[in-house]
């Protein structure tokens, strides 16, 4: 039986709304095999879950930005041969999706781009034998659109010049230190919205405490 990913935020719904409604342990379906992949899904559907209305006219200019600098990047990335004759080793290594993936998931989700194939076997939960499912690549995550490999960097300052080094430090800078850090206070703002309505008579340095807490045990 093939998954996609929506499979996998109908089981977190699922999970969540049983979770919170009781203090009772909730199992996860068995037949959705990709564990760490389902952690970091469980976290995107409580920040959607919970996204305050007017967080959502800003969120979808940050998503905006985050896509033209990751389709900036790729255009870059084109003009010269190492990915294409890589045939994306860097997909390969084996990787479990990171803390980084909750808000391309979170993106994914706000977005309703989930119908995307899952390959629970793969070394990346989304790479089919035809390379990521995730499509087009401006929704990829972008902690794998941005990669720079020593090879690519090489061949992109002999061909393309230093400038162009500078430009992707600088999309890379866009991504990483604003736009994403931008779409995390969004979902830190939500789980925050959560304690605040569960447990408004606590100081907020517990609370602050609690987030931590509440985060880590999915």
């Amino acid at each position: 039986m093939s998954n996609t990913l929506r499979d996998y935020f109908i089981e977190a719904n699922r999970y969540l709304e049983e979770r919170l409604e009781s203090s009772s342990i909730v199992r996860i379906s068995t037949e959705l095999k990709a564990k760490e992949l389902m952690r970091y899904v469980i976290n995107a559907e409580l920040y959607y879950h919970y996204l305050n209305d007017d967080e959502i006219p800003t969120l979808k200019s940050t998503i905006r930005k985050i896509r033209s600098v990751l389709r900036i990047l790729r255009t870059i990335f084109d003009k010269v041969d190492t990915c294409k004759r890589c045939g994306g080793k860097c997909c390969r290594i084996d990787m479990v999706p990171d803390y980084r993936w909750e808000q391309s998931l979170f993106v994914l989700r706000f977005l309703d781009r989930l119908d995307i194939p899952v390959y629970p076997n793969s070394p990346c939960p989304f790479l089919g034998k035809d390379g990521c499912a995730i499509t087009p690549e401006d929704l990829r995550p972008p902690v794998c659109v941005g990669y720079l490999c020593n090879k690519l960097e090489r061949e992109i300052r002999s061909k393309l010049g230093s400038d162009m080094i500078s430009t992707i430090g600088w999309c890379r800078n866009q991504l990483f230190f604003k736009l994403i850090s931008s779409v995390s206070s969004y979902s830190i703002s939500s789980i925050m919205a959560i304690i605040e309505k569960r447990f408004p008579y606590i100081e907020y340095e517990i609370k602050d405490d609690l987030w931590y807490w509440y985060h880590n045990k999915y």
